[in-house]
């Protein structure tokens, strides 16, 4: 097992108990960027559109609710090989 295996199951939008919070049956409600005429799910014959537009993570392209989480910018560290090489580059972003 890895440091990071399943540290974004909390995320994970399932589709099964959390449909109403993020998805609609009516394409005027669909969030921009998705195509009416293809809907992304179909259950028992009913069409659903995404409300919000989730994250698609990893291998299998599931889909998360990333808004809340976190993140905390860090400067590279002094010896680091950017400097070593006389690069400057901007801070970066890391997920918490």
């Amino acid at each position: 097992m890895t440091n990071d295996e399943n540290r974004l199951d909390r995320y994970l939008i399932d589709l099964e108990s959390d449909r109403d919070d993020y998805m609609t049956d009516s394409p005027a409600e669909m969030t921009s960027g998705f195509d009416p005429y293809c809907p992304d799910y179909i259950v028992e014959g009913r069409n659903y559109w995404w409300k919000i537009e989730p994250a698609f993570l990893g291998n299998a392209s599931e889909p998360f609710d990333i808004e809340s989480l976190g993140y905390v910018e860090f400067a590279p560290p002094e010896f680091s090989i950017c400097k070593l090489f006389g690069e400057s580059v901007d801070p970066l972003s890391f997920h918490v």
